[in-house]
């Protein structure tokens, strides 16, 4: 049998990535699949599409993962509290350890110890056909990449992680400069042959701001446009199988959740927690609010009383027990579009170009005085809503489909294959 190797980091890499593992398998019942995760945010114990992986395909599939190489103790690393914190401290920056550094940097983890963990990696279970990662930098995975060529491996793609609805390349409050040292190595893609992404709009975005530079785009030769198999019809048919239904008995007119996005991509947080007070002036509107996937540093205050937070329920889930969706700046905001969900976008809550805002799909909210508007026709009548259906319908097809006709599945296949061929 022949084998891909995958190379993953955190939830979102493994929830927008498991759906192409699943047709990959689906499709070939001669390919095994190796997930190595080599970041120690993430544990990836007990993650719905793992299991669910599992559960359909045994042994053709096999997780791995970077601690367990170093020798490390995941019921310590992820214990929430202050054990946990200590022994991940431990183990991050304790001299004779630095296992933080195990991925990027040679001078601070032994390079013979990284060299042994890859060697191994690579020839235990067969040489991979194929070494595909997350969608990353060169800078973050420098000396897993490194040690992948020194090992023969050919060619190396990345998958996407979420479409970029965030379209503009200064989407960051880091990159407050065009400082060329900093900013080319914050899009630095040169340890990679393909880059893929979902759609068009961020590769144009980025060969237009480096033209103004002077430069090529660095994803002129490798970026490729695949679509977003994670919301494709087929895998969102398929995911219902992996969670539970969420149930919040509430005797109020209207269910709405909150998506939460990063407070770093450009987003103007004291508006965030204005929002959130102001939710609290319709009490007949149930709010649930769900944080980011990924830690970060933006923190809510005390919560009106038809509010509460919900950060372990799967969004899908969320998405199903609510009327009304809102939103920002998150690719999650797509799913509520495919389920039919009322789509409320918070334009004013960040200084990004959100691609929402740019199709005019679903009701796009410039200022508090009109989320005032549509939480006050929303909680008399649910269908009373004033956007266009085509424009969603175009959104849609632009994002998810690439603007292309052809299966999502079998055009990731397709890549995949060709990729194969030039390993």
């Amino acid at each position: 049998m022949k084998r891909y190797l995958f190379f993953l980091r955190a939830y979102n890499d493994t929830d927008n990535i498991a759906p192409a593992i699943y047709f990959l398998l689906r499709d070939d019942p001669n390919l095994k699949i190796t997930l190595f995760y080599y970041s120690l945010d993430f544990d990836f114990r007990g993650d719905e599409n793992l299991t669910f992986l599992d559960k359909e395909f045994g042994d053709r599939i096999t997780v791995d993962w970077m601690g367990t190489r170093l020798g490390m103790k995941p019921d310590l690393l992820f214990k929430e509290g202050v054990i946990g914190k200590i022994y991940d401290t431990y183990e991050r920056f304790c001299p004779a350890r630095r296992s933080f550094h195990a991925v990027l940097d040679n001078h601070k983890f032994p390079p013979a110890r990284r060299r042994e963990i890859i060697r191994s990696l690579l020839h235990d279970d067969g040489f991979p056909a194929l070494v595909i990662f997350d969608q990353n930098r060169t800078h973050n995975v420098g000396g897993l990449l490194r040690e992948l060529r020194a090992e023969g491996v050919k060619n190396i793609i990345s998958l996407p992680v979420s479409p970029f609805v965030n379209t503009n390349v200064l989407r960051s409050t880091r990159f407050d400069t065009l400082d060329h040292s900093f900013f080319d190595m914050m899009h630095n893609y040169s340890g990679f042959d393909k880059v893929s992404v979902t759609d068009g709009h961020y590769l144009r975005n980025l060969e237009k701001t480096f033209g103004l530079l002077g430069k090529p785009s660095p994803l002129k030769e490798r970026g490729v446009a695949l679509g977003s198999i994670r919301y494709c019809p087929e895998w969102l048919e398929i995911k219902q199988q992996l969670y539970l239904p969420f149930i919040k008995p509430t005797k109020r007119r209207a269910k709405l959740v909150f998506f939460m996005s990063q407070p770093h991509a450009n987003t103007f947080w004291d508006e965030v927690l204005r929002t959130i007070k102001f939710l609290g002036f319709f009490p007949e509107i149930e709010v649930v609010i769900k944080p980011h996937t990924r830690p970060f540093g933006g923190q809510l205050r005390a919560l009106p009383d038809n509010m509460s937070v919900e950060s372990s329920i799967p969004s899908s889930a969320l998405i199903d027990w609510a009327d009304i969706c809102m939103f920002w700046s998150t690719s999650v905001a797509l799913e509520a579009y495919v389920k039919n969900k009322i789509p409320l976008c918070l334009d004013y809550l960040n200084a990004n170009r959100i691609i929402f805002t740019d199709y005019d799909a679903g009701w796009i909210l410039k200022c508090r005085d009109d989320l005032h508007e549509a939480l006050s026709r929303l909680s008399t009548d649910l269908n009373d809503l004033p956007y266009q259906q085509q424009n969603i319908d175009d959104m849609l097809f632009a994002v998810i489909n690439s603007a292309s006709k052809e299966k999502i599945p079998q055009r990731y296949i397709s890549f995949m294959a060709e990729q194969e061929k030039k390993a």
